[in-house]
């Protein structure tokens, strides 16, 4: 039968429940921590679930802001990915229309990773994507 206890196990599964909101925590405080080292960037903005950020961009065309975000990901190598995706074990770009200011932005997206890696993302962002906005 295709009851909840059938289809979802784990979700009954206390272990996995705790697991799960700690990384939710950790993915928290990782995006918390990244707005606290930019927050001097205007155009960036936490958003109250902390799941992720923006960075409002001057580019209007979609397709051309998906080929620069491409470019900065794959000139990381391997330090964040484009990826629609947030909350996993890296740090993901995305695009994201902002309906609140009507514009185009960069979605960021710090995962569950170390501060290490963070901190390297905090220089590359400086380096790369302060001058895209």
């Amino acid at each position: 039968y295709a009851t909840e206890k059938n289809i979802f196990p784990l979700l009954s599964n206390k272990q996995f429940m705790k697991l799960t909101k700690d990384r939710v925590k950790r993915i928290n405080e990782n995006n918390k921590y990244f707005y606290e080292k930019n927050k001097e960037n205007s155009n960036l903005t936490l958003h109250r679930h902390n799941l992720f950020l923006t960075l409002i961009v001057d580019e209007n065309d979609t397709e051309k802001l998906i080929e620069t975000i491409k470019e900065i990901t794959i000139s990381s190598k391997g330090l964040c990915y484009y990826s629609s995706s947030f909350g996993f074990d890296y740090i993901a770009l995305d695009t994201y229309f902002d309906l609140n200011n009507n514009k185009n932005t960069i979605r960021i997206s710090i995962g569950d990773i170390d501060r290490k890696k963070i901190d390297r993302f905090i220089d590359y962002f400086k380096e790369k994507l302060n001058d895209k906005i």
